[in-house]
């Protein structure tokens, strides 16, 4: 059952679910894997702890079977090399990291490039990572100027000026995700609406050069994990490879999407996360000063599963992008983003003493399909198989067949549509958004002075040379509000 493999983005440690096809009972197995082990070695190093160890070496198939050896080879490779080293002989230990200007981090592109090299002849039984890093940051203090000549890769775009940085940075926003490398989609984009683009996932120097020809700007994902973000030296590594890539691609700025649970009693999970965020700021805007620099938080900034620091975040970037869709989510049929809870959630933001201007209201170009056990009328009794998400297109290819059963739910003030599959018997509801539904959530966001919209994810869409590609890229991109 390998498709039941899943992976704890809060524990960094894999688990299974399943059901005994016999006796019917479920079950939940957690454990370790090569990947997990490794990420807790490797954390072992970089702290100095002088080794690693396994309770116990018996657990493996040690079968003279290609299972066996492939297990095996899995789990001791995970394991750090064993180097032999004379205790008696001094370690020369070297370390090189890059100069600080006024307590904050520069990058390659952005510093002098001195390099300062610790040499330092110790015992091997008194070798610490600590008593390193103590010395490097001895040397951090010192500050260099910038250098006004600093080199750059070569610009891939055929106007020079489309690799310059956006300067713009109190304009209001429609932000775009754009998980798709597709070069085709994007001349189909209309860059009128649009003011930022954040490519998740994939980087392509063809959509910076088109979007900044456009005035529009690009960012990318700062994807960070849990060991990377509670280890400083980790951090600080981190903080300079995120923008030494935004530099070299000439992007600008950074988007934020840690979906970690984050209970009310981790505080120091909590505050690492709003370290990271705030090192990543003071660097970014040193280097970079017309950089943004944004965080995707859930819809609701009261539930405990995820106590962040919000007003700090807030104060520290240039917006909160609020994620105001998956509302019901998988195991309840109900829609994806109605307007009451989404009023609701930017409330809670304003309750934390948050400005409007730090709130960028995000929005679903996608919807759930829920499979019923039961379908009485409008009524879905929702089946184990539950739900799937479904993009906006794939929904309106669905509608296009059956337009006489669109529903409108006056509260929620989102569409949605029943129907039973005459091949399969398989009832279904969808529970969506349209132009419609989203233009009364844009238009709510102008009125409570929210930073802008955005959505999940430009993508989503029809973007054939077809007429109906083009009356729903027209719809949709309609919808959207325009700043100039």
């Amino acid at each position: 059952m390998p498709e039941n493999y899943k992976w704890n983005a809060t524990s960094l440690t894999p688990y299974i679910t399943y059901t005994n096809g016999q006796s019917g009972k479920s079950y939940q197995v957690q454990f370790d894997d090569p990947e997990s082990l490794k990420l807790k070695y490797d954390l072992a190093a970089q702290k100095g702890i002088k080794g690693v160890g396994m309770w116990n070496i018996d657990s493996l198939d040690f079968s003279d079977t290609e299972v066996g050896e492939s297990i095996r080879r899995a789990m001791f490779d995970a394991l750090p090399p064993r180097t032999a080293v004379d205790k008696t002989i001094g370690q020369r230990v070297e370390k090189t990291r890059e100069v600080v200007q006024g307590g904050a981090l520069l990058s390659v592109k952005s510093a002098k490039k001195i390099r300062y090299t610790v040499v330092e002849e110790i015992s091997v039984d008194d070798a610490s990572v600590n008593e390193i890093v103590d010395a490097v940051d001895l040397l951090s203090k010192i500050s260099s100027p910038l250098d006004s000549s600093r080199l750059k890769r070569q610009c891939p775009c055929d106007n020079p000026k489309w690799c310059e940085p956006i300067k713009d940075t109190k304009r209001k926003e429609v932000y775009a995700f754009s998980i798709v490398n597709n070069e085709t989609n994007w001349s189909k984009f209309d860059w009128t609406k649009i003011t930022t683009v954040c490519m998740y996932g994939f980087f392509n120097p063809k959509l910076m050069c088109l979007a900044h020809s456009y005035n529009v700007r690009v960012v990318t994902l700062g994807a960070v994990d849990l060991i990377t973000m509670i280890t400083p030296e980790l951090r600080y590594k981190w903080v300079l490879d995120q923008l030494q890539n935004v530099e070299d691609n000439f992007m600008d700025g950074l988007n934020f999407d840690v979906e970690m649970n984050i209970s009310p009693e981790h505080k120091e999970l909590r505050d690492a996360y709003t370290a990271l965020v705030n090192e990543t700021v003071v660097a970014f805007k040193q280097a970079l000063p017309y950089s943004q620099i944004s965080i995707d938080v859930q819809g609701d900034a009261f539930t405990t599963s995820r106590s962040y620091d919000y007003p700090t975040l807030a104060k520290l970037v240039d917006f909160l992008f609020i994620m105001a869709y998956d509302e019901s989510g998988f195991d309840v049929v109900g829609p994806n983003s109605g307007v009451l809870d989404t009023v609701t959630g930017v409330i809670d933001y304003f309750q934390e003493k948050i400005s409007p201007d730090k709130l960028v209201l995000g929005l679903p170009w996608y919807g759930y399909i829920y499979f019923c056990d039961k379908l009485v009328g409008d009524v879905c009794e929702l089946s184990p198989t539950r739900a799937q998400q479904v993009d906006f297109n794939t929904i309106s290819a669905i509608l296009e067949t059956m337009p006489e059963k669109y529903r409108w739910n006056t509260t929620s003030e989102t569409p949605y549509f029943s129907y039973t599959d005459s091949k399969t018997n398989i009832s279904r509801q969808v529970q969506f958004d349209d132009a419609t539904s989203l233009k009364i959530k844009y238009e709510l966001a102008a009125d409570l002075g929210l930073r802008g919209v955005g959505m999940w994810t430009i993508d989503f869409l029809d973007y054939t040379d077809t007429q109906r590609g083009q009356a729903m890229r027209t719809a949709m991109f309609g919808a959207l509000p325009t700043h100039s």
